[in-house]
């Protein structure tokens, strides 16, 4: 049995990886991983203030030769 992640658990490492995977992938220079967590937290942060959610996910996307964060609220 695996144990459930709580809605608002994330594995930030993960995430951090696939991120700068995706990077790579494009030749960007890679986020350090700090900078990554500030952001992370900043943009939870605002989107809980401003949505009234449960909590914040974030998933990697490319587009257009960028790489970012797209977060997803929980409600």
């Amino acid at each position: 049995i695996e144990p459930t992640l709580d809605k608002q658990d994330q594995d930030l490492g993960e995430l951090f990886q696939r991120f700068i995977d995706a990077q790579r992938e494009i030749n960007l220079e890679q986020i350090e991983y700090p900078l990554f967590l500030k952001t992370i937290e900043k943009t939870r942060s605002d989107l809980l203030n401003s949505h009234r959610c449960q909590g914040v996910l974030f998933d990697v996307v490319t587009e257009a030769n960028q790489v970012a964060l797209q977060p997803r609220i929980i409600r």
